[in-house]
């Protein structure tokens, strides 16, 4: 009996009870009101690209209070705000607070990209975490270049551009409607609870499900000021530093807090 439990409490009917448990109280808004269609979008494909969401006058600002982000990549900040240095995989990310007030509050009382989260996922979506990122090994390969998902949980992510992303310095790849309710993505979610450190399907099994459900391959290049908005639980990969760097902002949405982190 002791052998049966064992196995009940690692097993797919069990992970179904915790999972709907999670999501008994996400419900999307069927009434937002959605003028300029990116709701409708999000809803569809699982991301949304908004452009010129941030002014020059907005950039000039962050710039100015992030600029710590490049002594975090020269492994020489000392400041109090954490931060984290994979120089193998030639990123850094720097927490953003409110010892970076236009920056925090810019993301924090954003009412378009907070309205969207709620009403996609409903009003126990909040916002968990704030970070710089910055990608600057060229050619630097790291777990987020693999095909994944972040998770069974609700993660949805804004990615703030605060310079050109283009097919040369990392852009990211999504595959639209891959995050919606197929069999492929409950045997994901399955994977992810019960062996959260396995490294989950190989990349050419689902190279060969993204054929099958037919998932439209999304490179998403933008010009600085854009948001990239997204689902995590949807398929995506990041891509190789050709030349230059990557820098943006990224918020996470989810229900629960979330540690300091970067995608």
């Amino acid at each position: 009996m002791l052998t049966d439990n064992y196995y009940f409490a690692n097993s797919p009917m069990a992970f179904e009870i915790v999972k709907n448990n999670y999501y008994s109280d996400i419900k999307s808004e069927s009434d937002y009101s959605d003028k300029l269609g990116y709701f409708t979008e999000l809803q569809r494909n699982g991301i949304v690209i908004i452009p010129n969401f941030l002014s020059k006058f907005d950039i000039q600002c962050i710039t100015n209070e992030i600029s710590d982000i490049f002594l975090v990549r020269d492994g020489i900040y000392s400041g109090n705000n954490q931060s984290l240095l994979y120089a193998e995989d030639g990123k850094c990310g720097l927490e953003i607070n409110s010892n970076m007030p236009y920056t925090y509050n810019l993301l924090v009382n954003n009412v378009l990209i907070n309205s969207l989260a709620q009403a996609y996922h409903g009003k126990k979506i909040k916002l968990a975490t704030t970070v710089v990122h910055l990608k600057y090994g060229i050619n630097c390969r790291d777990e987020a270049n693999e095909l994944h998902i972040d998770d069974w949980k609700i993660r949805l992510k804004a990615f703030y551009l605060l310079n050109d992303i283009t097919n040369e310095n990392a852009p990211l790849i999504y595959y639209k409607r891959s995050h919606r309710d197929t069999r492929w993505q409950k045997n994901q979610f399955y994977v992810k609870w019960a062996y959260p450190y396995n490294c989950g399907t190989p990349s050419y099994l689902i190279s060969d499900l993204i054929k099958k459900y037919n998932f439209e391959e999304f490179v998403c290049i933008a010009p600085k000021g854009s948001v990239i908005l997204f689902d995590g639980r949807g398929l995506h990969t990041g891509t190789l530093l050709r030349k230059d760097f990557r820098l943006l902002l990224e918020s996470i949405y989810s229900k629960e807090s979330s540690s300091f982190c970067i995608s």
